[in-house]
């Protein structure tokens, strides 16, 4: 293969990689210390994690304004329906 570079680690590159994250670990130590703390007393958060969590919390705090603009649209039709042209 002419003009193209190999992208295969190479043992420099992989003990390189493992250097960076040991560095990384040792110099964050103490805020995963604190993280692995929260996860052990409070569990993890998987709620907000969660897209579907999250979507059905909107949907149930925004729950009387959905139902108020739904109520208006039963009782005037849309908004500017006059002027679509579909």
């Amino acid at each position: 293969m002419t003009g193209e570079k190999d992208f295969a680690p190479s043992p420099e590159s992989d003990a390189g990689a493992a250097e960076q994250a040991r560095k990384w670990a040792e110099e964050n130590a103490q805020a995963i210390a604190c993280y692995n703390d929260y996860i052990e007393k409070n569990g993890l958060p998987l709620a907000d994690l969660d897209p579907a969590g999250q979507a059905r919390r909107w949907l149930e705090e925004n729950a009387d304004a959905i139902q108020s603009s739904n109520d208006y649209v039963e009782k005037n039709g849309l908004p500017f329906s006059r002027y679509r042209k579909f």
